[in-house]
């Protein structure tokens, strides 16, 4: 840029950061208006005979801010470059942090609403960027605060009220948990009363890291339209194909491994495969699968995710109830899109209590757990029971078709559970080690990244924190350790 430093610094007095990019690097910032005073509505009826009228209600409109800038460029043809990279920084798909050099400790939540052009001449251009901000607060950074003998002391210095995100980690297994004080209560699950006994509705039969191939086997291990061939190892977290062997005249060819179920058989079960299928380059192809096997090595159902076509196309998830001769077709679905599970890592999920079924597939944020991407299929009900046969053995198997690059595919963990019924006592909702997050700004319950909103008290509230001091208790928590998160907020 042929503008010095020492004139840039003069032109552009502070920076200006729209997701975490400094605009100031493509504009120079004018005057901004929409950061004063917040507009209010009011809402107000008459009544006939009576001066002036009653006030019925008011509220917040959203705000916008407005910005005059200026870009300077040595040429038109630079000035043009230079509004293609802006136009792909300002549209975003939704609402991102925005925030201004002279207030760098306070956050708005935008999302580019056009411009107004003002001149153009020769690499010279000026308009007004609008940002709409359907919040209209604006607010500090978070603080976290522990709670100590299951309570905490919160001061909101905010100019309105806070909505906290309360986060705990569970000690033993609990069957509810509650966050309450003199304004409200947020309770999940139900309290164990006197006279009744908790029960936890799994239990936990296989925790398989994929740390060694000890303990599985290649023997006996068929698949489905394809040949078992070349070998499966472990890097000492991850199971993946060390190579995929010769097709031997089949299309689809990869290695196989199965190992028993402890505590088999299992008649109601739940399965949970943890992987990793990505696809660097629009050639690869790839599958892998997960078969759910009896006593007599029939199949019973088989969990898959492959891609099969090139171009811009997804993963496909695939779960067959039954054997491939005699099934139910349950689910066949590459997302809503088609393409959001392209770079899965994720889960996939397999259930049957009694006679239903049911499935569950999300991407899983590998820094938060939190789930996205999500898929839940209606529920399955084997009316006729024709798929009853108890669970024993799990197979695991990797491949690739004969022509195309492989698809990056790891198997990170599986989880198989024996579900437990026990209709007179109390469920267990959360064990050892889980993660409980209470987002009260949009009314979010999950553990470990999985929203519950089925956990929630019929009579609880995300209450929101006063201006002001607010004491809080969390119960159990002897059985908790518990934190809260409070962003205040500022009009």
């Amino acid at each position: 840029m042929w503008i010095s430093e020492e004139v840039r610094a003069i032109l552009s007095p502070f920076p200006i950061y729209f997701n975490n990019i400094d605009l100031t690097n493509w504009v120079f910032p004018k005057q901004d208006k929409g950061r004063g005073l917040l507009d209010r509505e009011i809402t107000m009826i008459t009544i006939p005979g009576r001066p002036g009228g009653v006030i019925t209600g008011k509220r917040t409109p959203a705000r916008f801010i407005s910005q005059e800038v200026l870009i300077a460029c040595e040429s038109a043809e630079e000035l043009r470059k230079k509004l293609e990279e802006l136009n792909g920084i300002l549209h975003t798909e939704k609402s991102e942090p925005l925030k201004f050099g002279d207030e760098l400790d306070r956050t708005y939540y935008a999302m580019y609403a056009g411009a107004q052009e003002g001149y153009e001449i020769d690499g010279f251009y000026t308009a007004t960027i609008n940002f709409l901000c359907s919040d209209p607060y604006k607010y500090a950074d978070p603080e976290t605060l522990t709670f100590v003998e299951g309570s905490v002391v919160v001061q909101n210095n905010g100019t309105v009220e806070a909505a906290p995100t309360i986060r705990a980690t569970v000690l033993e297994d609990i069957t509810y948990m509650d966050v309450f004080n003199d304004i409200g209560y947020m309770r999940i699950g139900w309290p164990v009363e006197s006279g009744e006994v908790k029960f936890n509705p799994k239990t936990k039969l296989l925790n398989e890291q994929f740390a060694t191939i000890t303990g599985w086997t290649a023997a006996g291990t068929t698949v489905d339209g394809g040949t078992v061939t070349g070998l499966i190892e472990s890097n000492g977290t991850q199971f993946l194909a060390n190579n995929f062997g010769t097709p031997a005249g089949a299309t689809w060819h990869g290695p196989s491994l199965k190992k028993s179920v402890t505590g088999a058989p299992v008649q109601d079960f739940e399965v949970e495969w943890n992987i990793t299928f990505t696809n660097p380059s629009p050639g690869t192809r790839g599958r892998m699968e997960l078969y759910l096997r009896d006593d007599q090595s029939n199949v019973i159902g088989k969990v898959a995710m492959k891609r099969v076509g090139g171009g811009a196309g997804g993963n496909t998830v695939e779960i067959r109830i039954g054997s491939a001769t005699a099934f139910h077709f349950y689910v066949n679905y590459a997302g809503s899109k088609g393409i959001e599970w392209k770079d899965f890592r994720g889960i996939l999920r397999l259930s049957r209590k009694d006679n239903v079924w049911q499935a569950y597939v999300a991407l899983v944020n590998q820094t938060t757990g939190v789930h996205t991407a999500r898929y839940n299929p209606k529920p399955f009900v084997d009316a006729s029971r024709l798929y009853m046969q108890a669970l024993t053995q799990i197979q695991v198997h990797i491949a690739k078709d004969d022509t195309s690059p492989a698809s990056y595919m790891r198997m990170n963990h599986l989880d198989v559970y024996r579900l437990n019924t026990e209709p007179t006592k109390v469920p267990v909702i959360a064990v050892e080690g889980d993660l409980i997050e209470l987002d009260f700004k949009t009314s979010l319950i999950a553990i470990n990244g999985e929203p519950r909103p089925d956990l929630k008290d019929f009579g609880a509230t995300f209450f929101k924190l006063p201006k002001g001091i607010t004491a809080l208790l969390v119960e159990p928590f002897e059985s908790l350790t518990t934190e809260i998160e409070i962003k205040e907020a500022f009009m």
